[in-house]
């Protein structure tokens, strides 16, 4: 194998190297706003239980304490889910080391 050759293979595995982190970052992207999508489902949910216990007149069964009892199960399951999604993007707790991989 000649000099040439292997200057050649070089410049092959950078070229797919380079075509590999834009691939990567680009669906890095991606994945930021289907995060994005996936945390915005959690406010229908508390917007619904905060208009519940502020607005318990807006429902049509005519109990307060069964609207105060729905508006707080939705507030508190939309509130966890938005947590959740939180939690699930953080980034990992830094090891004994100070450092975060």
């Amino acid at each position: 194998m000649t000099d040439a050759d292997i200057a050649m293979a070089e410049v092959s595995t950078v070229s797919d190297n380079r075509e590999t982190l834009k691939l990567l970052s680009t669906l890095h992207y991606v994945m930021g706003g289907v995060t994005l999508a996936t945390s915005l489902l959690a406010l229908p949910h508390i917007f619904t239980g905060l208009l519940a216990i502020y607005a318990p007149e807006s429902f049509d069964d005519g109990d307060a304490f069964s609207s105060l009892i729905f508006g707080w199960m939705f507030l508190g399951m939309g509130v966890l889910f938005l947590v959740g999604c939180l939690v699930a993007g953080a980034p990992p707790p830094a090891t004994a080391t100070g450092s975060a991989l």
